[in-house]
């Protein structure tokens, strides 16, 4: 309901009366119950807040005396009464012993260490194995033999003043910089270079010399020790001759740079062919294969040419296999093939013509060896007639549709170590193969209705074919790839086609794609300009379609390089006297004058072809802790980046993108037991064992990436240095351990790397009270604040003279200042918490709580006015806590620190007893807190003022206080509603007395018009 008070309302236009006022005023009984509701509301939520800080404080006190975590303050344990210190004294420069802890040594006593001397002689210190490697870089040249020397050209003859152009880029630090180089004549290349780094980099105080430089035999230094890493240079020329053949490109992603002046232009990367991988899908006609078809053709040849690997391998490796065994083996596959034979002509007398001799005559041994299907033949050597039998399984059965275990059996052996023979002379190639189809039928035939899940899984990773490529490439190597697959397809009843079909149907898009960008380069309009389907199915050959894709994608990359305004590179192609394209020309010129421009091309690290140009790859000569792996170069990495060293058994996964600090950090977060370093100042990294003495140790794995890792980073330049153990002479016993400390009775001698091998001291180990003593001073400390702080509250009065909390009502009936409200609601909030029962309960029971005592050893009662002064120095009187006489302190601590330290070297059990035990002070203390501020269980179980104010974060809506500020809330609701119901009414009442006025008006204008009326007649 609208209030109405915010209404537009006119009255007393016909009365006369002020019919707001009137109305205002009829309500205002109701609207002045509505303040003081909000008022006491007001008033209830600054209680709330002031209980809230009582809460707080004594929240705090329990936190920093009662948490078993805070151990310097925690007086429930008897730990902190029981420390001990050890005392250090060693010979000092005055000759003389005195308190001083020997550089390096550090002696540290644990919680129960036994009291005694302990007189210390370092025999032998503790060394860790380490490795120190060799400056990694010192071996990087840049390869000066590509680079033209015009030392000999005269520059003064015109003929030879020409310059010859050559490019590389560098990387200084973090700045990476594309040079030209134009060496003149009468200058070496390395003259030209230096002349170039030099205007480059500035001048060193070498005169001649730049802060970066090259030296004679290709070496680059920076005489600032910033890392380095540089390419190799490339001759430059306006035209460029690469090696192209398009059907002997390889499958993948190319990927190169032309650089032209300071600017490298990265040429997209696009995708080419190979010959073979079009020629497996096509048929004779120039037609895809069907998926049955292409499945068919690529196991059936897979299969077979292991089969033939087999056989001969087997011959191999069992050359002295006796003529009784291939008798038995061919006596054995007769009998089979006889019997197949009788139960397909239904004869079991049929005997073939010539009888058995003529049909072994007529079959060869490796016929022969495939009929058999069991362990006729011994099994010796590398091959074995089981692992043929499990070949010719799998081909047979293949060809009635059970092929997904044998596969897998098949899949299994020849991967299996023992079958080396196999693995050295059977092709990659269809090694990978045979694993896409052991892949895909290991998921089991189990249904006709297969869909292609390997597809899908490959779309959801990416739809780039060159990604594709990759992935599939991977897949015999990639755990993770595998898991991930079996993950897309655990739960789904969709199983995968083999995966070479998964990429011919990448290449359909792709290559539909292509045929849409380059449909006029391929076939001119003229030329009929035929449809995508046509030129794939009917057209072309294998060849025809690689030699176009190849050519087309090359040539569209390359002329549609975004360069400066003006500028283009042209491609032409090579071809010999039969039409075949054997190489391509790129010519760059600039405008329409086409004049020459100068350029280099080189190509990417993980090109597919490198079209047999120079390589573009930026070799670290030193590098920083911000340097990648990458940078660096030189390691066996995967082709996706990835690869595992081995350092003291344990595999350490590292990637190229990693630099230099996350490398170490893989390193050193191991369990390899290892701290990796690396100085730029000489450019080399340092192993240490963790553990010192005989247990650490620095030891490499002999894998392929691990050796090629040390070897890159020269950690094989130095032989690794042995720990050493530490030999130790305590009160004339010796002793010998790996660690480089030790420890006797809970005190610990440690011992830095440049301690002195003699060095000698002695140690005092003795209780140690100042800890407790100083937990307890801050505990009587922070006690009588708390007192302080919270009987303040209880016994501030409050004040007179009506400040009631201040409603929106009030101030804008007032008339207030800022000013004015904050002085007002400051008198308005003393005394909330005058002489309150509950907070005085609690304060009570703590003051109690502090005179609690135990059972002495004695037998009679201890508490703290026992704990007093020692007699020996004069002080048995004096006690060391005990509450103030002064009433006005409300039982406040008084506290003697040295009567405290003598109680404690007196009668230390006691006291700690009294701390400690579980009818202690600290316990029954923790038990009164608990009764005033417990947070948790039911509401009832909580503490007393929690169940009274709750906190902001516990029990916020569960407290006495919440419910009666919410009882106020909603009485002040009902009030608010009807006090709207009662402006409602009065304004109908005045408004219908308005209308009657209204009408008397108007009857006696009429009846005065009349009369006005008749005068005038």
């Amino acid at each position: 309901m609208m209030n109405s008070m915010n209404r537009l309302r006119l009255g007393g236009l016909n009365s006369g009366l002020d019919t707001e006022a009137i109305v205002r005023a009829m309500g205002a009984a109701t609207r002045a119950r509505i303040n003081n509701n909000k008022r006491r509301v007001l008033m209830l939520q600054a209680q709330q807040n002031a209980y809230r800080d009582v809460i707080s404080k004594l929240q705090n006190f329990q936190n920093t005396y009662f948490n078993v975590l805070n151990q310097n303050n925690f007086l429930r344990s008897s730990a902190i009464f029981n420390r001990t210190k050890a005392s250090v004294f060693s010979t000092g420069t005055s000759g003389s012993e005195e308190l001083r802890t020997p550089p390096g040594v550090t002696v540290s006593t644990a919680q129960g260490a036994k009291t005694g001397t302990y007189n210390v002689e370092l025999i032998s210190n503790a060394t860790q194995a380490v490795l120190k490697g060799g400056d990694f870089g010192s071996d990087v040249k840049m390869d000066l033999s590509k680079i033209e020397s015009r030392a000999g050209a005269d520059p003064t003859d015109p003929n030879e003043q020409h310059s010859v152009y050559y490019a590389f880029s560098i990387m200084v630090g973090t700045n990476a910089r594309n040079l030209v180089v134009d060496v003149k004549a009468g200058e070496s290349g390395v003259d030209a270079i230096n002349r170039v780094l030099l205007d480059t980099y500035g001048t060193s105080n070498t005169p001649g010399q730049g802060i970066v430089s090259i030296d004679d035999d290709g070496r680059v230094t920076a005489t600032d020790r910033r890392s380095l890493a540089f390419s190799d240079i490339v001759k430059m020329g306006s035209t460029q001759d690469i090696a192209f053949e398009p059907l002997n490109l390889k499958d993948g992603v190319n990927s190169f740079n032309i650089q032209i002046g300071d600017t490298m232009y990265s040429v997209p990367s696009f995708n080419t062919l190979s010959s073979e991988f079009l020629t497996k899908l096509f048929d004779e006609h120039g037609a895809f294969l069907s998926k049955d078809d292409y499945v068919e053709a690529e196991l059936g040849r897979i299969m077979g040419e292991i089969r033939d690997e087999a056989w001969e391998n087997w011959n191999a490796a069992n050359p002295d296999v006796d003529s009784d065994a291939r008798v038995q083996m061919r006596d054995k596959a007769y009998g089979i093939w006889l019997e197949s034979e009788r139960v397909r002509l239904g004869d079991p007398d049929f005997e073939p013509v010539g009888g058995k001799d003529d049909w072994i005559a007529a079959m060869s041994d490796e016929e022969m060896f495939s009929i058999v299907h069991d362990d006729s033949v011994p099994k010796t050597g590398v091959g074995s007639a089981d692992f043929y039998r499990l070949s010719a399984e799998a081909d047979y059965d293949f060809r009635v549709n059970r092929y997904n275990l044998i596969a897998t059996d098949l899949f299994m052996e020849i991967t299996r170590p023992g079958y080396e023979a196999w693995d050295d002379n059977v092709d990659a190639a269809d090694k990978r193969d045979l694993a896409f189809v052991w892949a895909v039928y290991d998921q089991g035939n189990r249904g006709s209705d297969r869909t292609n899940a390997w597809d899908e899984f490959l779309a959801v990773k990416s739809s780039d074919f060159a990604d594709v490529q990759e992935l599939i490439r991977a897949w015999e190597t990639d755990d993770d790839l595998q898991e991930e697959f079996a993950e897309f397809i655990k739960d789904d009843d969709r199983y995968p086609e083999v995966i070479h079909f998964a990429v011919r149907d990448q290449f359909i898009l792709t290559e539909r794609a292509a045929f849409g960008a380059y449909r006029e380069f391929i076939y001119p309009t003229e030329a009929g300009g035929m449809t995508y389907e046509d030129y794939r199915t009917s057209v072309l050959t294998a060849d025809e379609a690689t030699v176009h894709f190849n050519t087309s994608n090359f040539k569209n990359e390359i002329e549609n390089l975004n360069l400066p305004a003006g500028m283009s590179i042209e491609v032409t192609f090579d071809k010999d006297i039969d039409g075949n394209i054997i190489g391509a020309k790129l010519e760059a010129t600039q405008g329409t004058a086409k004049t020459p421009v100068n350029f280099a091309i080189t190509s990417n690290k993980g090109t597919a072809n490198d079209f047999d140009i120079d390589a573009w790859q930026l070799t670290a000569a030193s590098v920083n802790v911000n340097s990648t792996l990458e940078d660096i170069g030189g390691f066996a990495f995967a082709s996706n980046g990835t690869g595992s060293l081995t350092i003291n058994g344990v595999r350490i996964n590292v990637n190229s993108s990693m630099s230099v600090t996350e490398m170490m950090n893989a390193v050193n977060g191991s369990s390899a037991g290892v701290e990796m370093t690396f100085s730029t100042l000489t450019n080399s990294f340092t192993i240490t064992a963790k553990d010192h003495g005989t247990a650490g140790r620095v030891e490499f794995g002999s894998d392929a990436f691990t050796s090629g890792f040390v070897s890159r980073l020269s950690l094989d330049t130095n032989p690794v240095t042995a720990g050493s153990n530490l030999v130790l002479d305590i009160n004339g016993s010796v002793i010998e351990t790996t660690s480089d400390s030790y420890t006797l009775d809970g005190t610990t001698f440690r011992f830095a790397n440049h301690v002195e091998n003699g060095t000698k001291f002695r140690v005092e180990v003795g209780m140690d009270r100042s800890a407790a003593t100083d937990a307890i001073k801050n505990f009587v400390n922070d006690y009588n604040k708390l007192i302080e702080e919270i009987f303040g509250m209880t016994q501030e009065r409050r004040a007179t003279g009506g400040y009631h909390f201040l409603t929106d009502e009030d101030i804008e009936e007032f008339g207030m200042s800022d000013r004015q409200i904050e002085q007002w609601e400051t008198m308005a909030k003393k005394g909330l918490l005058n002489n309150n029962s509950s907070i005085l309960s609690v304060m009570s029971s703590m003051r109690t709580a502090m005179l609690t005592t135990v059972t002495g050893r004695d037998g009679k009662s201890f508490g703290i006015f026992n704990i007093t002064g020692n007699a020996e120095f004069g002080r048995p009187g004096e006690i060391a806590i005990r509450p103030s006489t002064d009433y006005k302190k409300n039982g406040m601590l008084e506290f003697n620190e040295q009567a405290l330290i003598d109680a404690l070297e007196r009668n230390p059990d006691d006291i700690i007893n009294l701390f400690t035990g579980d009818n202690g002070i600290m316990a029954t203390l923790q038990r009164e807190l608990d009764r005033a501020i417990k947070t948790t269980g039911a509401p009832e179980q909580r503490g007393i003022l929690i169940q009274r104010a709750g906190t902001a974060t516990a029990s916020a809506t569960e407290n006495a206080l919440f419910e009666r500020i919410k009882s106020l809330n909603d009485n002040i609701d009902i009030l608010q509603a009807r006090y709207e119901r009662q402006q409602d009414r009065y304004w109908r009442i005045y408004s219908n007395m308005e209308k009657q006025f209204a009408s008397l008006n108007n009857q006696s204008n009429f009846v005065m018009s009349m009369f006005g009326n008749m005068g005038q007649q």
